[in-house]
């Protein structure tokens, strides 16, 4: 009997469990924690890949090489995993990921590691397809070792983040979440090109596409802040909800959709049908933010995936972001 862990942000239990249970019907939950959940299987050997085209609602997953009670005994059952390569990680813990306790944490057990076995590489980048030891720590809580074998789905920092940065003047940490979007969908928006944005309360994503060069066509009743309003003549802003919003107004030839509005799924998928076909043939792709903010929403996501990839705008690929809160990205079109 072996184990594997996944870890998620705490309150996307249901999707996780349901994507397990459809993919992986032979693995049993076990023991867990907020963001952090223990699988069990019978015969699975630690080289054999769990989810090789990606899981959409685990940040990370791996096969557990065992919980560490004692920081005392760390050093030695790091250098017993066999791997030259290693990442120190919080659990995900919602809200408090970054808190100061966290932070120390994780400064700590690097700290005590890298002292002990200055041989063995920490690096906030890691090789893809390469095994690498994740380490996994919260405070005042047993430390856990997990063998990752990183794909294509994780970013390459500690955790499975993507490197980002939002400027000063971002009006939400939404810059983070779309950059963290573009970089795992892998669409080639390029400069020049126009994307219409429905949504976007704040103005953050608008500003990130601005920034990227591209052309931009708001939908959204809310007031645009300074930093938007100062943008120039890259932006269009048509002041109105999606629900008022008809095709004849998207005068612009389009390439590409951005969707993030504080609507049930259901409804804000039932909201774009309405306007994709005339613009289907234009589009190039598209990213929508779904929002799982009750427990319909949790448990209707195989219905809203199949509904996403229903709207022809090409192959649909599913995941949540570290950056992201109770909602995920479905990624439409061809990556470049």
């Amino acid at each position: 009997m072996s184990h594997w862990i996944a870890t998620l942000t705490p309150g996307l239990e249901r999707p996780l469990l349901d994507e397990v249970k459809q993919r992986r019907p032979e693995s049993r939950p076990g023991y867990r924690r907020p963001g952090l959940i223990t699988f069990t299987e019978d015969g699975l050997s630690p080289e054999t890949p769990l989810f090789p085209a990606g899981c959409a609602f685990a940040q990370q997953w791996g096969h557990s090489l065992g919980v560490i009670k004692d920081d005392a005994a760390l050093a030695a059952a790091v250098a017993g995993a066999g791997l030259d390569e290693l990442q120190v990680f919080a659990r995900p813990s919602g809200e408090d990921t970054d808190s100061d306790a966290v932070v120390e944490r994780v400064a700590y057990i690097s700290r005590l590691l890298g002292a002990a076995l200055p041989g063995l590489r920490q690096s906030p980048g890691a090789r893809r397809n390469h095994a690498l030891l994740g380490v996994i720590v919260a405070p005042d809580e047993p430390t856990v070792l997990v063998r990752l074998a990183r794909g294509n789905e994780w970013g390459p920092l500690p955790g499975g983040r993507w490197p980002n940065e939002a400027p000063a003047d971002s009006p939400s940490r939404d810059w983070a979440k779309l950059d963290e979007a573009i970089a795992w969908s892998r669409l080639p928006l390029k400069a020049g090109q126009r994307a219409l944005v429905l949504g976007d309360v704040g103005g953050a994503s608008r500003l990130n596409l601005l920034r990227r060069g591209l052309l931009v066509t708001g939908v959204d009743n809310h007031p645009l802040p300074p930093v938007l309003a100062e943008a120039g003549p890259g932006l269009t802003q048509l002041a109105q909800p999606m629900s008022q919003l008809r095709w004849e107004s998207l005068t612009d030839p389009l390439d590409w959709l951005l969707m993030d509005v504080n609507l049930a799924p259901a409804l804000a998928l039932r909201g774009l049908r309405r306007l994709l076909p005339p613009l289907r043939k234009r589009l190039q792709g598209a990213l929508l933010s779904l929002k799982l903010n009750d427990e319909a929403a949790l448990a209707g996501v195989p219905k809203l995936i199949e509904q996403a990839a229903a709207l022809g705008l090409g192959a649909a690929r599913v995941r949540h972001l570290p950056s992201q809160r109770r909602e995920f990205w479905v990624a439409l079109g061809s990556r470049a």
